[in-house]
């Protein structure tokens, strides 16, 4: 028998949706990456490049600065050449290696006619650099002008028509490219003309060292205070400064106009543009610069996304998240050393990968939590439905005992047995209520309703609960009217008194009302247990009862507060619970809308009712146990009764249709309406028993008229409704 190992696959099978948006995205990402749309992050990555490798500039130049106290201290209150050529007799007296003149804004005319700055000028042993002005149809062409060869001639004549101040000066430009951030910041190795080409200010003080391109950054890691400055008025007035300018590059420059003498660097926002040239010719001194477009940046995170996609995830988010720190972190690494790595393309695109596999992977995450809510509402709302039909019969089959000859220990059986029955039957229209909430179909029906109503129909569903558990509770009357659903904020107030009589056996309780900022807050107040503050917030969760020392602890489901949180959220109110342990609990529920408007009277419904002799009934219903409990009670009421274990057809004539809704394997009333109108047109009152919500039921019967009765339901509550059909039809 052959022996081997089982080779691990690095690879995973891919969707084709996946790999459809990887190609989509690359492609795109390929085309508009030149277009450097995504620019000003490599400007942040300059910034933050120049602040991580912050250094002191260790040229040998010196600015001269022309500042505004130099200015104002010149006798004719403004910069003049004759100021100019006294300023460079006192240079030229230090020898300095070598001397620039950057553009002085001074007329032409006047400059010519001036030997004395002629004469100053021709002192400096290496003929000094003058900067002249370049025409702006000129600077506009500067990001598409080339390298000139290393051998080119460089033009002596100066630009924008401008004429040198002396024969041994070299004119030369110095154009400074910025954008509206601090870095990068850029200048031109040379520039062309139709006169000719003209070396830079940085060109020439680099004694030729060439660039990559023509273009280049220029090193703004140099911090612009470590640059030597002196004031060109000190130099004036006599002060002794040969040893500091001897042997070394002095540029005489204005800094009095910030619109044209400041540059923003990383370091200071009005950067001298005279420390600028500094810092360029140091730039191509330390470097040549290189400059490095978007496809070496782009290529790696292309292969840092390949591997995410089609690797195994472990492996694949490992060669990921290398991608995306090579890509972060290289530019502050290689702008150290003068290598610019255009990247912004790369994170871009990594960035809206992640973001479009993210909002994939929440898209699918959503729709399998949707589909496990509509299952759970489902489920519960089918489980509800299929346990209702034993417990339904159970209740009228004890109910009918009940009314036979029972000894006291029978009788106190059948006690018990109700009252288990009235606990399930409550456990149901929870799990039935929850999943009418989570599915839509329970739907709010605002009116006005009187908070007296509300609170007396509370204190008679209460009092012998009360009674029994030795609690004194006491309803404040409250004479207001409010807007909300009857029947739900019923059911919210009844679960928190219930509640609080289960925890507060031997206490007290007070149920009132309170107007907080124009909306009506009630108050369930007791003196029980209380809930511990690690109890207190999960009490309003599904079936939370709390640790095993806990307060919490009881025969409860845990669904009561749950209850009362989603009807809360679904009739827009607050409610909210503060307690302390062994002093009492607080229950509110605020928000509510006062109205002036007067509330319809409820109909008293009585359990009592008249006798139903004599009232003929068709019971349409699958379940046989279902069908025999309700034969039995209508026939001890005296009650004709037919049956049917399937849908009724047109062929009904009783006075009463008790039928259930759903009829197994998918067959619900909703697939006979048309026979239900039949029905109701031969004169017979329909009542629909199902362990359906009503909300439910009215949903996919939008145009029943009939009752809507949710299962289990007890004798009394079925009788009170044959009472209230037979009254209001005169068959029998």
């Amino acid at each position: 028998m052959a022996s081997g190992s089982a080779k691990t696959s690095l690879l995973r099978i891919s969707s084709r949706r996946e790999k459809v948006f990887f190609a989509t995205v690359a492609a795109l990402f390929a085309l508009i990456a030149p277009l450097q749309l995504f620019a000003p992050y490599d400007w942040m990555q300059s910034i933050v490049s120049a602040h991580i490798n912050q250094k002191p500039y260790d040229g040998d130049g010196v600015v001269v600065a022309i500042d505004d106290a130099t200015i104002a201290a010149s006798p004719e209150g403004e910069w003049t050449p004759q100021q100019l050529a006294a300023l460079l007799d006192r240079i030229a007296a230090a020898k300095p290696a070598r001397v620039v003149v950057e553009n002085q804004y001074l007329d032409p005319g006047e400059t010519q006619r001036t030997g004395a700055l002629a004469q100053a000028l021709a002192r400096f042993t290496a003929a000094p650099i003058w900067e002249t002005s370049l025409p702006t149809d000129d600077r506009q062409e500067l990001t598409t002008s080339s390298l000139p060869p290393p051998d080119v001639e460089y033009s002596k004549v100066a630009l924008a028509g401008e004429a040198l101040p002396g024969p041994a000066t070299i004119p030369a430009v110095m154009p400074i490219k910025a954008t509206f951030s601090p870095a990068p910041v850029w200048t031109v190795y040379t520039a062309s003309a139709a006169t000719g080409v003209y070396p830079s200010v940085a060109n020439l003080l680099a004694n030729g060292s060439r660039p990559g391109e023509n273009i280049f950054n220029i090193d703004v890691s140099y911090d612009p205070e470590t640059v030597p400055v002196i004031s060109a008025g000190s130099v004036l007035k006599g002060e002794d400064f040969r040893p500091t300018l001897a042997g070394r590059t002095v540029v005489i420059g204005l800094v009095t106009d910030a619109r044209r003498d400041y540059v923003a660097t990383p370091h200071d926002f009005y950067t001298p543009k005279p420390i600028i040239t500094l810092l360029a010719a140091q730039t191509l001194l330390d470097g040549p610069p290189v400059y490095i477009d978007w496809l070496p940046a782009f290529l790696v995170a292309l292969c840092g996304a390949a591997a995410w996609l089609f690797l195994t995830p472990a492996v694949g988010r490992t060669v990921l998240f290398a991608s995306i720190v090579c890509l972060v972190v290289a530019p502050t690494i290689l702008e150290a050393r003068l290598i610019y790595l255009e990247s912004s393309a790369a994170v871009v695109f990594l960035a809206v990968l992640m973001i479009g596999r993210l909002w994939q992977k929440s898209g699918h995450a959503a729709r399998a939590y949707r589909e496990a809510a509509e299952s759970k509402s489902r489920f519960l709302a089918q489980a509800s439905h299929d346990l209702r039909q034993p417990i339904h019969a159970i209740g009228l089959l004890a109910d009918r005992l009940e009314q036979t000859r029972l000894s006291a220990q029978q009788g106190d059986m059948v006690a018990k047995i109700s009252w288990s029955v009235d606990n399930a039957s409550r456990m149901f229209r929870v799990l039935l209520d929850i999943a009418a909430i989570e599915s839509g179909a329970l739907q709010p029906d605002i009116e006005a309703v009187s908070m007296n109503e509300l609170l007396a129909k509370i204190d008679g569903q209460n009092s012998l609960a009360a009674e029994q558990a030795g609690v004194e509770i006491r309803f404040v009357p409250c004479d207001v009217t409010v807007l909300t659903d009857r029947a739900l904020i019923g059911t919210m107030l009844q679960n928190l008194v219930s509640n609080a009589i289960k925890y507060s056996r031997g206490g007290r309780i007070v149920v009132g009302c309170r107007r907080v900022r124009g909306r009506m807050a009630i108050h369930v107040v007791d003196t029980g247990r209380g809930i511990s503050q690690s109890d207190l917030a999960l009490v309003k969760k599904e079936f939370y009862r709390g640790g095993s020392n806990s307060l919490m602890r009881s025969d409860n489901k845990g669904l009561g507060l749950s209850i009362v949180n989603r009807l809360a959220s679904l009739l827009d109110l607050k409610f909210t619970i503060k307690s302390e342990e062994g002093k009492g609990t607080s229950a509110i529920i605020s928000g509510l809308k006062v109205t002036d408007a007067l509330p319809e009277l409820a109909t008293p419904k009585s359990s009592q009712g008249l006798p139903l002799e004599g009232l003929s009934v068709r019971i349409a219903d699958d379940d046989p146990e279902s069908v025999e409990a309700t034969v039995k009670v209508l026939s001890q009421w005296g009650c004709d009764v037919r049956t049917t274990f399937k849908p009724a057809t047109g062929d009904v004539t009783e006075a009463v249709l008790l039928t259930d809704f759903d009829f197994g394997d998918g067959e619900t009333l909703a697939d006979h309406v048309a026979v239900l109108e039949l029905i109701r047109s031969n004169g017979t009152r329909i009542a629909i028993l199902s362990g359906r919500h009503p909300d439910q039921i009215k949903e996919e019967l939008p145009n029943f008229p009939g009752l809507v009765l949710t299962k289990p339901l007890r004798a009394a509550e079925l009788r009170s409704a044959l009472m209230s059909m037979k009254a209001g039809d005169g068959r029998r």
